[in-house]
């Protein structure tokens, strides 16, 4: 079974502070990964580490509301 993935406003607060074109580039390779499973995406080294840190953000907030709700 899937388990809910949650966006807090941490996530989208952190994302929309970015410059335009990083928010952009990082806001579709996390859509990517999460809504198509392809984690094959194109970042600059700076990008990936901003995507890491959303992306353990999510994986974070998603596990503890999973814990609190199933």
């Amino acid at each position: 079974m899937l388990q809910p993935i949650v966006i807090t406003p941490k996530v989208i607060s952190t994302i929309q502070s970015l410059p335009e074109e990083e928010r952009v580039t990082i806001a579709g390779a996390i859509a990517k990964e999460m809504i198509l499973g392809d984690s094959d995406v194109s970042l600059s080294p700076v990008q990936r580490i901003i995507y890491a840190m959303i992306q353990s953000y999510i994986r974070h907030d998603s596990h503890r509301f999973n814990k609190e709700n199933i």
